[in-house]
């Protein structure tokens, strides 16, 4: 199911000149959405002394008409993962998005980002 959201942020940059920014946001679920290119996430040191098999780190992605990441916003992980999830998610590519009526739109989803801790690969061994 596709909905729509206006936000303010997209509205003040609408103000600002940014095209994209004008066009509608789909609400969408994960399931709408194909990742056409994904980037690893880098382990974080301080991952080591978590003592855990994975992370768990609910993200909501952001992506303009041409399926660029436009921001992430990771919803809940151990601190040390924020910067790395972020840095990762900005670099994947999604297919576009259209509205019902078939115009370019930008989207926002919720995904479920799961890392699994390789305590070997994080120790150098």
């Amino acid at each position: 199911m596709i909905g729509l959201l206006l936000t303010l942020g997209a509205l003040s940059q609408a103000a600002d000149g940014d095209d994209t920014a004008a066009l509608p946001l789909l609400q969408v679920e994960l399931a709408d959405v194909t990742i056409k290119k994904r980037f690893p996430i880098e382990i974080p040191a301080a991952a080591a002394e978590l003592e855990i098999p994975r992370v768990i780190c609910p993200t909501r992605v952001y992506f303009d008409p041409k399926g660029r990441t436009e921001s992430v916003q990771v919803v809940e992980c151990p601190d040390d993962f924020h910067p790395k999830v972020e840095a990762s998610v900005m670099k994947w590519k999604f297919k576009p998005m259209r509205t019902d009526e078939g115009q370019p739109a930008r989207a926002t989803f919720v995904m479920t980002i799961n890392i699994p801790l390789d305590y070997d690969r994080i120790n150098g061994e």
